[in-house]
C-alpha cells in the first residue's frame, strides 16, 4: 500500500512539473552551410505598437532579428548604434521612421544593401490557473505578432512584408504543496518573440538571397579600383564583377523611385583584398569606373 501511495504521489508531481511550449520551435533551428558572398544589413529598431511592454519590446525583437540573420552566416550586420546614429543625423530623431524614400540615403550613408524593419504591431500575456486543496496549477503565455518589411537600398524598393506570430506557454503546479510554484516568468516574453521571429526568418532570408549581390566602387587610383567589400563579405580573390554606372532614375506618378536606367561600362577582377573589408581590383575589360560605380557578378 505504501509502494501505491509513493507511486501516485510521484506521477502528481511529474505532471506537475515546470513545462514550456514554444510555438513555432526554436529549439532546433538548423542553417545550412553558406560560402557565398554576404551582404550587408542594417536593422532598425522597430516600434511597438502594442500597450504592453513599450519599453524594452521594440529593442528586444530587434536584437532578436539582427541575432538571427547572424547565425545564417549570410550576412553582415551594421551595429546598431551606428544605425542609430545616422538616422538621428538625417533629422528624423533617434525613434524615426524608414521607409522607402528614406532607405536609400540611408543606406548609402551606412553601406548596406538591404535595410530591414517593422513593428511589434501585438504582444500580450496571460495567466491562468485552479488552487483546490491538494492540486494547485497555472498556465502563463505570451503572445507575440510582428510586422517587418525588408527594403532594397540601393532602390528604396520594399522586397518582402510579412508577419510573424509566436506563442509561449509555460504551466507549473503542485501536489500537497509539492512541485513547483513561480511568479510571471518574463523569460517568456523573450521566447515569444524569438518564435514570431523565427516564422518569418526563412522567407527573410529567401527573399533578400533572390536580390542580385552588388558592392560599389569607393575610390580609383591609377590602375587600383577600391571596393567596399573584401575578405568580411567573402568576395574572393580572382572574382569577376560587372561594373554598371547608376543612370536616370525613373519615378512613378507618386515620386517613389522605380529603378534606374544603368550603363554596363567593363568588367574588373578583384587581386587583393585590405582593412577590414575591402577589396583593391583592376580593369580587365572597358572603361576605368569611378566612386559610386555599382559592381555585380558576372
Amino acid at each position: 500500500m505504501k509502494k501505491i501511495i509513493i507511486l501516485i504521489i510521484s506521477l502528481f508531481l511529474a505532471s506537475c512539473a515546470s513545462t514550456l511550449k514554444i510555438r513555432p520551435d526554436i529549439r532546433n533551428i538548423k542553417t545550412e552551410p553558406y560560402s557565398g558572398p554576404k551582404r550587408k544589413v542594417a536593422v532598425v529598431d522597430f516600434q511597438v505598437k502594442s500597450a504592453y511592454g513599450k519599453a524594452r519590446l521594440g529593442s528586444a525583437v530587434t536584437d532578436i532579428m539582427v541575432t538571427e540573420l547572424f547565425n545564417t552566416g549570410r550576412f553582415l550586420m551594421i551595429e546598431r548604434d551606428k544605425i542609430a546614429k545616422i538616422i538621428e543625423e538625417q533629422t528624423m530623431g533617434a525613434a524615426g521612421l524608414v521607409d522607402s524614400s528614406t532607405a536609400v540615403e540611408i543606406g548609402k550613408l551606412l553601406g548596406a544593401g538591404t535595410m530591414i524593419t517593422g513593428s511589434v504591431s501585438e504582444f500580450g500575456v496571460k495567466t491562468t490557473g485552479s488552487d483546490f486543496l491538494i492540486v494547485a496549477s497555472k498556465k502563463q503565455s505570451a503572445e507575440s505578432t510582428v510586422d517587418v518589411r525588408v527594403i532594397d537600398a540601393k532602390t528604396g524598393r520594399i522586397i518582402y512584408t510579412g508577419t510573424g506570430r509566436g506563442v509561449a506557454i509555460r504551466k507549473t503546479g503542485t501536489f500537497l504543496g509539492l512541485g513547483t510554484t513561480a511568479g510571471y516568468d518574463e523569460t517568456l516574453e523573450g521566447s515569444a518573440m524569438r518564435a514570431s521571429i523565427v516564422n518569418i526568418i526563412n522567407e527573410i532570408v529567401s527573399r533578400i538571397n533572390e536580390e542580385p549581390w552588388a558592392c560599389s566602387v569607393v575610390d580609383v587610383d591609377g590602375s587600383d579600383v577600391y571596393l567596399n567589400a573584401g575578405k568580411m563579405s567573402n568576395l574572393r580573390v580572382g572574382t569577376k564583377l560587372k561594373v554598371m554606372k547608376k543612370g536616370k532614375e525613373i519615378r512613378n506618378e507618386e515620386g517613389a523611385l522605380i529603378g534606374t536606367i544603368d550603363k554596363e561600362k567593363g568588367v574588373i577582377e578583384v587581386i587583393n583584398h585590405f582593412g577590414n573589408d575591402g577589396s583593391i581590383a583592376v580593369v580587365v575589360k572597358g572603361e576605368v569606373p569611378g566612386p559610386g560605380d555599382v559592381c555585380k557578378f558576372e
